[in-house]
């Protein structure tokens, strides 16, 4: 088990201190990522456009607390390059890294930085670095984070309680999948002890679709499962064969069986997913609330209305094969 580092937290943000309250929380999802430090570089219409760091943590408290003095041009820079190309750069190794590649890289060496991730968020850019031996292979979701950064708030509204959940049955997910007109259903449930959310109850018509999902586990935050948890919103993922489709990590198992759009609803403090072979512009209508057998009147389920749908943008997920 990794070992925690020293809370020798400090959340900086310019202009307001909103930040500050998700300090604890942006800490948690660092240590998630096996992140050490994160920036989120804005633009400032009062400087031309170019990107500041508006917010900086680190589980150290100074890890990489220099860079709140540089400022960035688009296209200038990692942080200006990512942000015109609205792209994710991976710097794997910072200690075999060249100027070219991370401006700031005799600063990462300084802090002991290994593996430096900068991803383009909703206009601006997610830097997040980690001192880990062992070097990132790919870049980490940083949407959670984002949010954070930023103030916002990320909070878990239908968090359950710590006592038992809701009694479930395949007979009731069955039948609101057949009601939805969905072609599979899966209900992942968060298990604290591991912080993973795990698939403990599937359908499917045939008995097969989408079967394998079973051997995946998400954490809060990772992938469509564990974004639609942390955020606590539903999200559709309207055409899996079309290229937004890629950010999905169980693609290559969808197209197996020709599954094209996909739900995640939040609901008792889990996520209810199903799928369709036909292309959803918006989330059908789901009673989630009769997935259970049971449930406790301060657990809210979620009654999905086109109204409340949110659709996900892609990401820096990879896929993984049937």
């Amino acid at each position: 088990m990794r070992a925690r580092p020293t809370r020798r937290v400090s959340v900086h943000r310019r202009g307001d201190n909103s930040a500050e309250a998700n300090a604890q929380r942006i800490c948690a999802v660092l240590e998630d990522l096996s992140a050490s430090y994160c920036i989120l570089w804005t633009p400032s219409a009062s400087n031309g456009g170019r990107l500041r760091a508006g917010s900086h943590c680190a589980l150290d408290g100074g890890m990489m607390e220099h860079s709140l003095r540089e400022q960035y041009r688009p296209g200038v820079g990692a942080v200006g390059r990512v942000w015109a190309a609205r792209n994710t750069e991976l710097v794997r190794n910072a200690n075999a890294a060249t100027v070219a590649q991370f401006d700031r890289v005799h600063l990462a060496s300084y802090h002991g930085v290994r593996s430096i991730a900068l991803s383009f968020e909703a206009g601006s850019v997610v830097e997040v670095g980690t001192t880990l031996r062992t070097p990132w292979d790919k870049a980490p979701d940083v949407r959670a984070l984002r949010l954070l950064l930023a103030g916002k708030d990320v909070a878990m509204k239908s968090m359950p309680k710590p006592f038992a959940p809701p009694k479930y049955s395949q007979e009731s997910l069955a039948n609101v999948v057949r009601a939805s007109g969905g072609e599979y259903g899966i209900f992942w449930q968060h298990l604290p002890t591991l912080n993973e959310l795990k698939a403990i109850v599937w359908y499917a018509h045939d008995n097969e679709c989408m079967r394998r999902s079973s051997t995946f586990a998400f954490a809060p935050g990772a992938g469509h499962v564990g974004r639609a948890w942390l955020s606590q919103e539903p999200g559709l993922l309207a055409d899996v064969h079309a290229p937004e489709g890629g950010a999905f990590e169980r693609r290559l198992l969808a197209v197996h069986y020709g599954i094209r759009s996909i739900a995640f609803v939040p609901t008792c403090g889990s996520v209810f997913e199903i799928g369709t072979q036909h292309v959803w512009e918006r989330i059908p209508e789901l009673h989630t609330d009769q997935l259970f057998d049971s449930l406790d009147a301060a657990m809210p389920a979620f009654v999905v209305s086109p109204e409340s749908e949110h659709e996900y943008e892609p990401s820096t997920d990879g896929t993984a094969s049937p």
